[in-house]
């Protein structure tokens, strides 16, 4: 047994270790948790400590969480399932137990902390952009260039580490000048890597941030004179983002296609066109299913292309809907002649799986807010949301609501809750495959799923309530970590993975439980 200075360091070694390990590997993320726990209950403080742990109001209700988990194993038919779910939760009981009857961390320690977590996401992210633009030849999705973890995860530590990074070159007022140019670089660095990833998720909280963030700086530390001047910019800014969005959705359903009173029906080599003309889907302002000869596609693409027009692209999707969708886009007709109208360029994009003309030279960020109403549009007018992320999650959320409607009271039990939604995919007979059939990808969704209005109610409170009543408001990293998470949580199962809910764990922690109130 060390001393406790020793162990002190060891301590803040872990949470280090623990921060770093994050967005790059799982093991050594469970493995420096392990050693946090270990060495806390080798310490003599620990112990002293533990005694007065029931007096501590906020931690014992916020450790309920966990608990919740044990206690609605009552009415769980899959116990082993349950098991494992107990097993997975884990961190959300060590990790607060541990840093909640631990001295808290003075800001030296705090700051090392933050610094090796900003220096993981760093070398995350550069090794990730680097391997995608070097070697990643042919493969376009913008997703692997998160190499260890989520790319939605990945892009909620980036987010708050340009966060920290800000914090400790603009508002922190102890830090060297050396480190602070360093700092900066590094908060240069991540918003530029938001761009290069492109996760929605990541880029909408951002934007917030930026909001929330600057009306704090603006009313703590700007000239009265000044701050309504710059509240004003901040609104007019956030109604140009609002005119943008709407200016892309009105351009997407203006129909460019010239109206004919009578579709003609063959093409230039005598065969048959057909017309859909009850489908209304569109790309770039063109209808999908009109003008299609598919004698004439299969036997022109197979002479260009490799792949086979049956077959599928390099995505896995079905390459005759990607070619047809493709051409549509460019305003062509889907015939022979059309076929010999694409470039080399277009045939290599469509091979790659990219069904539109405007993600030919890679995609932009106006490209994905028009993709998010492609999806959205495609999806209320019928089509499958199979491979589309945000309307997949539409079709997630409403089965997960669906059978939260059969058990509205207690739930599907800490262990079932997988099961009753293949059970529920199966009754809606949805569209998706079963390699697409996940739990909603919406954490407040999941809890009510799982635990009911009763469970969901007492889930909620244990989750606020320590933040409301240690009132950690004044700490501006700590009001940007809680807008992280419980924003990502709309959009994804935040704390079903080891990665997210460590995440969440350590750093709920050090603000509400070892951090400046």
């Amino acid at each position: 047994m060390f001393g406790d200075k020793i162990h002190r360091y060891l301590y803040v070694f872990f949470l280090s270790g623990i921060a770093f390990s994050l967005p790059l590997s799982e093991f050594f993320t469970s493995a420096f948790t392990i050693a946090l726990v270990s060495n806390w209950l080798l310490t003599v403080d620990s112990w002293r400590r533990l005694r007065n742990f029931f007096s501590n109001r906020p931690l014992l209700i916020f450790l309920s969480i966990y608990f919740l988990y044990v206690v609605f194993l009552i009415n769980t038919g899959d116990l082993t399932t349950g098991i494992l779910v107990l097993k997975l939760k884990l961190p959300l009981l060590t990790i607060p137990l541990v840093i909640g009857n631990t001295k808290i961390l003075n800001s030296n320690e705090l700051r090392v902390v933050l610094s090796s977590f900003i220096l993981g996401v760093f070398i995350a992210s550069i090794t990730g952009t680097f391997d995608y633009f070097i070697f990643s030849e042919g493969i376009t999705d913008r997703r692997n260039i998160s190499l260890f973890i989520s790319h939605i995860r990945l892009s909620l530590m980036v987010c708050f580490s340009f966060f920290i990074s800000s914090y400790y070159t603009v508002i922190h007022d102890h830090t060297d000048f050396r480190f602070k140019y360093a700092y900066a670089l590094f908060a240069l660095w991540f918003a530029a890597f938001l761009l290069i990833l492109l996760s929605l998720t990541g880029i909408i909280i951002f934007i917030v941030l930026i909001f929330f963030s600057s009306y704090r700086i603006i009313t703590r530390y700007v000239n009265k004179a000044y701050s309504g001047i710059s509240i004003i910019v901040m609104v007019a800014i956030f109604l140009m983002i609002l005119g943008y969005l709407g200016y892309v959705t009105i351009d997407f359903y203006s129909v460019k296609e010239k109206y004919l009173p009578d579709y003609e029906e063959v093409t230039a080599g005598g065969r048959k066109y057909t017309h859909a003309t009850d489908k209304k889907f569109l790309e770039n302002g063109y209808y999908v299913w009109r003008y299609i000869c598919d004698e004439e596609l299969r036997s022109e693409w197979n002479r260009r292309s490799t792949l086979d027009y049956d077959g599928s692209d390099l995505r896995g999707q079905e390459m005759r809907h990607t070619v047809i969708r493709y051409m549509t886009s460019l305003g062509i007709r889907k015939d022979s002649v059309g076929i010999w109208k694409l470039t080399g360029e277009d045939i290599n994009s469509i091979e790659s799986g990219h069904a539109n003309c405007r993600y030919r030279d890679g995609v932009s960020l106006s490209d994905r807010v028009y993709d998010l109403v492609w999806q959205l549009d495609h999806y209320f007018k019928g089509g499958n949301p199979q491979g589309n992320s945000v309307t997949q999650r539409l079709e997630f959320f409403i089965t997960g609501w669906n059978v939260f409607k059969k058990y509205p009271l207690f739930g599907t039990g800490t262990g079932d809750l997988v099961d009753e939604y293949m059970l529920q995919y199966r009754d809606d007979a949805s569209k998706l495959d079963s390699k697409h059939r996940r739990i909603s990808h919406n954490q407040y969704l999941t809890v009510l799923v799982r635990f009911g209005l009763t469970g969901f109610i007492l889930y909620i409170f244990a989750l606020f309530y320590p933040v409301y009543k240690l009132k950690i408001g004044n700490n501006f990293l700590a009001p940007v970590f809680f807008i992280i998470i419980f924003l990502s949580m709309l959009n994804e199962d935040t704390l079903e993975s080891i990665t997210g809910l460590v995440f969440f764990a350590l750093f709920y922690s050090l603000f509400v439980f070892s951090g400046e109130k």
